[in-house]
């Protein structure tokens, strides 16, 4: 019995000392700058958006598989597992920080649930995502969709047309950090998604916490959908 004692309170030792290394490791490393770069950092309030179709087929509104699976991938970054307790037997190798309340919403157009009250993430055009309508009107982003065909307008470059090419654009308003990720196609939405859960950390790097960019982005037709940065820029955006 005495033995079994032991074991059970040197088990429990190592989980406090995993979890006081892990409690470092989420302050002084990556997490920290994660929850700077995408203006969570005090609210801890995170929307995500992805577009909605009028067909009421389409399983809870969502605009295809692609895009809500990286909708959910980039909600996963909030979600780390905590540096140690993946080697640990039993539900301990499950335990996450988990502190950044994300949530995946469709955004039907003209929805009353779709706001700018927090820092957000939206997939998808205008036409099929509110939220990406209320930043190029509310918020005066200058990287936008327009024209009857559509084609993608960015400050100082020819109109874009590509239907394998779209945007990372990130809005700063004081705490509040706005994303807005969009091709014409569904595919290449989902590779400008994938490549800001690849390189957040790269954008971080060029631009700081606290500036508005873009990313010009282009989906490659290869059996790995590479995707890769064209351009990109700071954005001057009058309030």
């Amino acid at each position: 019995m005495n033995e079994i004692g032991i074991n059970i309170l040197a088990n429990l030792i190592t989980v406090v000392v995993l979890l006081v290394m892990g409690w470092f490791f989420y302050v002084l490393f990556g997490r920290r700058k994660l929850m700077s770069f995408f203006g969570v950092e005090r609210e801890k309030i995170l929307r995500i958006y992805v577009g909605s179709v009028s067909n009421p087929n389409a399983p809870k509104g969502f605009v295809g598989f692609e895009e809500i699976s990286e909708a959910k991938n980039l909600e996963a970054l909030f979600k780390s597992v905590i540096p140690g307790l993946a080697d640990q037997p039993g539900l301990l190798k499950f335990l996450q920080v988990s502190d950044i309340q994300t949530i995946i919403l469709p955004a039907a157009p003209d929805s009353k649930d779709v706001t700018l009250a927090h820092s957000l993430i939206s997939l998808g055009c205008p036409w099929s995502n509110f939220a990406s309508s209320l930043l190029e009107k509310e918020l005066r982003s200058p990287v936008k969709f327009n024209g009857d065909p559509f084609f993608l307008q960015i400050p100082r470059l020819p109109r874009i047309t590509a239907e394998n090419q779209g945007i990372v654009v990130k809005i700063c308003r004081g705490d509040r950090h706005y994303f807005y990720i969009a091709g014409k196609l569904e595919p290449t939405t989902a590779g400008c998604a994938r490549y800001l859960i690849q390189n957040w950390k790269l954008m971080r790097k060029k631009y700081g916490d606290k500036t508005s960019f873009y990313y010009l982005l282009e989906v490659m037709d290869d059996n790995l959908k590479s995707v890769v940065s064209i351009g990109n820029d700071e954005l001057q955006i009058t309030e």
